[in-house]
């Protein structure tokens, strides 16, 4: 599903403009390679967002802050970590960015 995800936006960017096949073929060529890149560097990549994010998140006085954990949980599993950042990453960035290749 997120692969799907960067896909359209990638095409998003693309719509109105003229573009033939080959190039459309690179554009997506491109973005995997990106992904991937990205994939192989999560714990750098991350780091960099979530210090934007956290930057973010001070400018309107949000806090740092990881979900309460429960010995039952219903709506989300318990994601083992020792640091909120390593949450984060577990949760959101590691899925964002998808296990598996394109197809």
């Amino acid at each position: 599903m997120t692969q799907d995800f960067i896909l359209k936006l990638t095409y998003i960017s693309y719509i109105g403009k003229a573009l033939d096949v080959a190039l459309a073929a690179e554009v997506i060529r491109s973005t995997k390679s990106q992904v991937s890149k990205m994939r192989e560097f999560v714990d750098k990549y991350h780091g960099l967002w979530y210090k934007q994010a956290l930057d973010l998140a001070r400018e309107i006085d949000v806090e740092e802050k990881m979900p309460r954990r429960t010995n039952r949980q219903q709506h989300r599993s318990n994601t083992p970590s020792e640091t909120v950042e390593e949450y984060f990453k577990r949760v959101i960035t590691i899925p964002l960015l998808g296990k598996n290749e394109f197809q």
